[in-house]
Formats: structure tokens, C-alpha cells, sequence
């Protein structure tokens, strides 16, 4: 099986993507710690993380992303929200490092933002 390669993507930055991302930045998480050893399935997300998604959502159909481009970005300094060892925990370092394209967005995004703000 062949395997495919990234290919390099131009993303129009818009002054709506721009605001998007900073907006989504400024969001904190509240969400009640998950009890890895009980029933973590019961989950609530905060409202904060409500409304993260719901930006996301229209950053990734302002920066017109494909299906398979989800989430939008990475950001370099997120931490596995899974206990260490764990499937989910191997999954989700997979999945995060397999798309260098949404750390290259991440990058722009920040660039784009810094530039708009003039600092």
C-alpha cells in the first residue's frame, strides 16, 4: 500500500480566522477532572469548552479545511488528556504528531494574530 503524503497547503488567513484563533485562545477550560478510575465516560464538557468548539467550528469553515483536517490545529503545548500508558493516550500521540500540517497552522495563526495586533 502506498503511502500518502501531506501536501503543502496555503491557507488564506482571514481578518475572521484571525479573531476566531484569538478568541479560542483567550478560553479557558473548567471542566470537572475526569475520574480515570471510575466511570470516565460521564463526562460534561464546561462552557468554556462549549464555546471552544463552536469557534472551531467556524474557524475551520472560514479557513475552508477538509474533512479529514479535524481539529483545525494542534497546539504545541497541549497535554494528552489521558492517563499515561493507556490506549487513548497511545492513540492520541499518534494522531496529534501524524499531522505536522495542523502544527504549521497553529504557527501561522500565531504569526497572523502577532502581525494584526502590530507587536
Amino acid at each position: 500500500m502506498k503511502k500518502r503524503k501531506a501536501k503543502d497547503r496555503n491557507f488564506e488567513i482571514t481578518p475572521l480566522a484571525i479573531s476566531t484563533f484569538e478568541k479560542m485562545r483567550a478560553i479557558e477550560c473548567a471542566c470537572v477532572p475526569r475520574d480515570w478510575a471510575g466511570k470516565y465516560w460521564v463526562h460534561t464538557q464546561c462552557s468554556g469548552c462549549e464555546q471552544w468548539w463552536d469557534l472551531h467550528s467556524t474557524l475551520w469553515d472560514e479557513l475552508k479545511l477538509r474533512l479529514w483536517e479535524w481539529p483545525a490545529f494542534e497546539d504545541p503545548n497541549a497535554t494528552c488528556p489521558y492517563p499515561a500508558g493507556c490506549c487513548a493516550a497511545e492513540r492520541w500521540q499518534k494522531e496529534r504528531y501524524g499531522r505536522p500540517e495542523a502544527f504549521e497552522l497553529y504557527v501561522a495563526l500565531c504569526k497572523a494574530s502577532k502581525a494584526e495586533r502590530g507587536s
